[in-house]
């Protein structure tokens, strides 16, 4: 376990990348997740594909394409969610993507004036932002309730130094979480 004083004894030469990839979860330079929220999309989309065969498959119960979203897909779309730094345009578009996918098992098209509300109550599933907030803040109970001096929540209280570019300050997790 190392400890402040150490750190500002040790001179630490790290290569700077504009992302990287860590325990599956991609990392932004700028602290975004814009990157991550792209890739999780994209991975449910081919998971999607995946099972397109029982999904797309008229003759199958919606009960158990549904069952197959939330144990095959959702997971997928939302692995790593509870370090994310959403803004709602990023929110939208987790949502938007968890709904074409209800709509296509369900069969409903927009223009049948069906609302997402009413899908969501039939397949028995709770909008996705939700739960990503619920998720948010058990990480962050997770993390309130270590030790000070473990490496966890001195990184999640730690104060960056120096000044910020110009304009409108970056959205940092803990602002998402309040």
């Amino acid at each position: 376990m190392w400890r402040q004083g150490y750190l500002e004894e040790m001179e630490i030469i790290m290569p700077q990348v504009t992302t990287f990839e860590y325990l599956g979860t991609t990392i932004d330079r700028e602290g975004g997740c814009g990157t991550e929220i792209a890739k999780r999309i994209e991975k449910a989309w081919n998971r999607w594909r995946e099972l397109t065969g029982v999904l797309c498959d008229k003759k199958i119960p919606t009960k158990l394409k549904v069952l197959l979203y939330k144990t095959a897909i959702k997971p997928t779309l939302m692995y790593g969610n509870e370090i994310w730094p959403l803004t709602q345009r990023q929110e939208d578009k987790i949502s938007a993507t968890e709904m074409r996918m209800l709509r296509h098992i369900y069969n409903v098209d927009w223009e049948d004036h069906i609302t997402n509300d009413s899908i969501r109550e039939e397949a028995k599933i709770e909008a996705i932002a939700i739960g990503m907030r619920r998720r948010r803040l058990q990480w962050y109970g997770h993390v309130r309730r270590r030790d000070r001096e473990e490496d966890i929540r001195m990184v999640a209280e730690m104060r960056i130094q120096g000044k910020r570019k110009r304009g409108h300050p970056k959205k940092r997790w803990i602002n998402t979480v309040k």
